[in-house]
């Protein structure tokens, strides 16, 4: 959880992102980028990193496609929205990079999760009164 609100200090995390970086020398990785521009706040770092894991991400769902060994109800959804880049950027926000309103496979209108009002944490325990449909009329 405190990587999540940005608590961790830096040399906690320091030498897992090396260590990573020998990992991906010879195979290139977008997510180093990303990783990087996040935990230092480097917004070209970041923006650069994510523009190529959005394109590694649709490129592999579009092969995925054309070899019908996608699932259809994958298909529908996560050739279109990815929580990985929805989260990275949620990320991105609260380490205080600049973010654009929309992103491949990271629709504004799948953010507003933060506009959303919950329900009481009790309110499980009151069960909505049952009702019966209306009968229709003739």
């Amino acid at each position: 959880m405190a990587c999540y609100t940005g608590d961790v200090p830096r040399p906690v995390w320091q030498g897992d992102l090396e260590r990573f970086a020998l990992l991906t020398a010879e195979n290139p990785d977008p997510h180093l980028d990303v990783c990087k521009g996040l935990l230092e706040g480097n917004q070209s770092l970041f923006d650069e990193g994510l523009k190529a894991l959005c394109a590694q991400k649709l490129e592999a769902t579009a092969k995925a496609l054309r070899a019908e060994t996608l699932n259809p109800d994958e298909a529908a959804t996560l050739a279109h929205v990815s929580t990985e880049i929805l989260a990275t950027v949620e990320l991105a926000e609260r380490v205080g990079l600049r973010v654009a309103s929309d992103y491949p496979l990271a629709p504004g209108v799948a953010r507003r999760f933060h506009r959303r009002a919950f329900p009481a944490a009790e309110s499980w325990q009151a069960p909505e009164p049952f009702r019966s449909l209306p009968k229709p009329r003739p």
